[in-house]
């Protein structure tokens, strides 16, 4: 079918309005957040609050795991509700929290929520719509995360220069009830096979993956992240050996890596889910040692949201005149050069224009390897797809972000590894493109 003549029928419209309305709520409460921890030190004065953002991403974490398996069990339809409607209570726990435990604990709650979504959104996204509009919709389901950084802090100020920071949470609520009156446009889809739960496997999974990222996190040659990287690498390593043994039957199915064109999707889109994540933190730490003004920095990056609007929006034109692999090619280019050019002085105007050409290439990069993905499986694995490119994204983000950092201190050493990732990055495109050619 021509990118063309792609165009959604209403029954299509609904499904993927009702799943923008759900997935658009963890996005925006996870910025609108650091918009409210000022005055959350007025009320918790003495609390750890960053551990507010800190568990929050550790239950999300150790959430992702378990949608694969839930969707079975519960199924997927089901199962999106249930998270809908554990968002809203953790949401309302944390609008009357009184004590920053309770607040803690919501935040969990709302973690574990987040963490089941991600992974279920592209599932259900890939069994209810046909193959040949499987990335436009993927596209539009994307434009949240691309928005709503940039939206949510802005109302987040707005509200509680007339408000308290209990309506940070509190406006989730009748958010999620909107949600679940849409998700009645989700159709119901058939019942996958059951399966035993894989405990063994989560044991040794969850617990890796929590401590992994939360080492990567903190970025410091210190014994407690060290510790906690080291005790989660021993228990991913665990994991691994369980997978290979239970085969169909693991929490995770890892024999999906030894499909080679679905190992080659899945290290793309953990390397453009690196250089994006970790570029858009890095430059800015560059500019701020540079001395630059925070509104230059803030409209740069405003900038870099609109080209990767720009691009997604004329993705399937792009793809259809240039072909998929040459398309990429080019995107990973732009990221590349782009992102060296930034390093160096610039006027506005080539600033501005460097940046969306970049967000344009991560705005392609982001999204055409997750709806490759699922051409290369049968329709059966689709939910192990999902777990598996979430999970892939989560790491890569977690490591780009802390990458990055070592940018206030270390310079040199941080854009010498993001240099090297964008290199790799372009030759697992190319090698792509030899094979398919081949």
């Amino acid at each position: 079918m021509s990118s063309e003549t792609i165009i959604f029928s209403l029954p299509e419209k609904r499904f993927l309005n009702a799943l923008l309305l759900g997935i658009v709520l963890p996005l925006a409460d996870a910025t609108a957040l650091n918009t409210a921890l000022p005055a959350l030190g007025v009320s918790f004065p003495a609390a750890p609050l960053a551990w507010l953002v800190v568990a929050y991403l550790l239950a999300a974490v150790a959430a992702v795991p378990l949608s694969a398996a839930l969707g079975q069990g519960l199924g997927e339809v089901r199962l999106w509700r249930a998270c809908l409607l554990l968002f809203a209570l953790s949401s309302a726990m944390a609008a009357v929290a009184n004590s920053f435990a309770v607040l803690l604990a919501a935040r969990v709650g709302q973690g574990v929520a987040a963490g089941l979504m991600q992974p279920l959104l592209q599932t259900l996204c890939a069994r209810v719509m046909p193959s040949e509009k499987l990335r436009p919709a993927l596209t539009a389901l994307a434009v949240p995360a691309v928005i709503t950084p940039i939206a949510a802090p802005l109302l987040a100020s707005a509200l509680l220069k007339v408000s308290s920071w209990h309506w940070i949470f509190a406006v989730n609520v009748p958010l999620c009830a909107w949600a679940l009156v849409w998700s009645r446009w989700i159709p119901a889809l058939s019942a996958n096979p059951a399966r035993d739960f894989d405990g063994w496997g989560y044991v040794c999974l969850a617990p890796a993956l929590v401590l992994l990222v939360y080492a990567v996190q903190q970025a410091a040659w210190q014994p407690e992240p060290l510790i906690a990287g080291a005790v989660g690498l021993m228990l991913g390593g665990l994991f691994v050996i369980h997978a290979k043994r239970q085969g169909e039957r693991a929490l995770v199915r890892l024999d999906l890596l030894h499909l080679s064109a679905f190992r080659r999707e899945l290290s793309l889109l953990f390397w453009a889910a690196f250089n994006y994540y970790g570029g858009i933190l890095l430059l800015p730490i560059l500019w701020t040692n540079a001395h630059h003004d925070v509104a230059w920095i803030g409209i740069l990056l405003a900038a870099h949201g609109v080209g990767t609007l720009i691009a997604r929006r004329y993705l399937e034109r792009l793809a259809q005149r240039w072909g998929e692999r040459r398309l990429l090619s080019l995107a990973a280019s732009a990221v590349l050069l782009s992102s060296l050019a930034l390093l160096f002085p610039l006027n506005t105007a080539s600033a501005l224009a460097l940046m969306s050409l970049r967000g344009s290439g991560v705005g392609l990069l982001s999204i055409m390897p997750m709806a490759a993905l699922y051409r290369t499986i049968n329709a059966e694995h689709r939910a192990q797809a999902s777990l598996l490119s979430r999970l892939a994204t989560q790491f890569a983000a977690a490591f780009g972000s802390a990458l990055a950092a070592l940018a206030v201190s270390q310079p040199m050493v941080s854009i010498g590894l993001f240099a090297v990732s964008g290199v790799l990055m372009w030759v697992q495109i190319w090698q792509g493109e030899k094979t398919k050619a081949a």
